[in-house]
């Protein structure tokens, strides 16, 4: 399995009304996302049953996985300056 995802040139994608919404419901998408990490990271943090170590380890790793998401998020919305909602 590989996590390489081949993306469409900016050369042949122009931007439309179309490809505007689909920006928006992929933000959407980020945002839910986000929500759901930021919600499992709180509910690991009351586990009780794997090791100190085991549960740090699992946090780290939705930590990390909550940066790229927001890096993403950047990205699809120039830093913040585009709007969907």
């Amino acid at each position: 399995m590989t996590n390489i995802i081949e993306l469409r040139t900016h050369a042949r994608h122009h931007k439309t009304a179309g490809s505007e919404a689909e920006r928006a419901a992929v933000v959407a998408d980020l945002v839910a996302l986000l929500a759901g990490i930021k919600e499992a990271v709180e509910k690991t943090l009351e586990l009780s049953g794997p090791s100190l170590l085991q549960l740090e380890q699992g946090v780290q790793h939705l930590v990390d996985a909550l940066h790229q998401l927001e890096h993403a998020m950047n990205v699809l919305t120039d830093d913040g300056e585009w709007n969907p909602f």
